[in-house]
């Protein structure tokens, strides 16, 4: 399914005579790709416990995002548009939330509870759906629509990443193992727990173990090889992403505190820095880049996907008013 439902090219007859090229997203956020489209950085986190969803520019900016869920909040996912897809356990459900927190569209999963999400490599959301006794792997459109789904192996598969390569992996909480879902390839790793994996721009994946060792470990998927990154201590890791920068993001129970944080450790595996200690419960995460227009271009979507919506675009570089930038869009926020 593609990430857009319509482009258009819309040509700002100013003094600077500025292209822009705007992408319309299936959940009706206008994403700006010109040059002078913004970027975007976000963390996400899930608190199952509260049925909060805490969101910042980076750990040390956490704060409420999505709060008082009835379901909890387990698997997140992020798309380009900075549409943030969620797995509410509690309600069988997935969520779409856009960048300014309101809600775009709700699916049932059934009889399974959504675990992992992950976004593909064509771009549709993917999902680990666990059931009593069995788990599948769905797919869905950005818009929601359930498009195929399939039986996967493994107890309890939770976490879910999607390589540089296209390649799906899962972690299994209870026999404590990762798997290439899409290959049927399963990999134990030193007899320990991989609670949580995230795939790094580099093409290694990153692996949260606890048990005997609470550690992040990185793993060539190709040569088999597995490196330790980091030696977590008494710090006991419930969730990992690696975000645009290689830096890890993990979450978990400070032993040495007695709080739940979320920690950034460097490529090089340094501690960088350490999120407020008031979270409660911090399980699943997220780290995501996506792009926004620029304050210079004022964008203003007009009503819902009918007949005669109208896109107003205006751009206030140099204190010039643009003119006829029009197009047929769905919702915006």
């Amino acid at each position: 399914m593609s990430q857009c439902v319509s482009s258009f090219n819309a040509r700002i007859r100013s003094r600077s005579a500025m292209v822009v090229r705007f992408a319309v997203a299936a959940s009706g956020l206008v994403v700006a790709s010109a040059a002078d489209a913004g970027q975007v950085r976000g963390v996400f986190v899930s608190s199952p416990d509260t049925g909060t969803i805490y969101r910042g520019a980076s750990i040390e900016s956490l704060a409420p995002f999505i709060t008082g869920l009835a379901g909890a909040p387990t698997g997140l996912a992020v798309g380009r548009d900075g549409v943030l897809y969620a797995g509410l356990e509690g309600t069988n459900e997935i969520a779409a939330y856009s960048p300014a927190g309101r809600e775009l569209w709700r699916v049932s999963t059934g009889d399974r509870a959504p675990r992992g999400l992950a976004i593909d490599a064509d771009g549709d959301l993917i999902a680990i759906e666990l059931g009593d006794a069995d788990a599948g792997l769905a797919r869905f459109g950005l818009d929601g629509t359930r498009l195929d789904s399939v039986d996967i192996f493994g107890p309890a598969p939770s976490s879910l990443t999607v390589d540089t390569s296209g390649r799906i992996f899962s972690s299994d909480l209870v026999d404590g193992r990762f798997r290439r879902i899409d290959a049927a390839e399963r990999f134990g790793f030193l007899g320990q727990d991989v609670v949580a994996i995230a795939a790094a721009p580099s093409g290694l994946l990153h692996l949260a173990l606890t048990g005997v060792t609470n550690a992040i470990v990185t793993f060539d998927y190709d040569r088999l090889f597995p490196r330790f990154l980091v030696d977590l201590g008494i710090f006991q890791p419930q969730g990992l992403a690696v975000d645009d920068q290689g830096a890890t993001l993990v979450s978990g129970f400070d032993g040495e505190t007695g709080a739940y944080t979320v920690r950034r450790y460097s490529a090089a595996g340094i501690l960088e820095a350490t999120s407020r200690e008031d979270l409660i419960n911090p399980t699943f995460v997220a780290a995501a880049v996506w792009f926004v227009p620029e304050p210079s271009m004022v964008v203003t979507a007009i009503a819902g996907l009918i007949p005669g919506a109208i896109l107003l675009a205006r751009s206030r570089q140099r204190g010039a008013r643009s003119r006829g930038a029009r197009a047929r869009v769905d919702r915006s926020e």
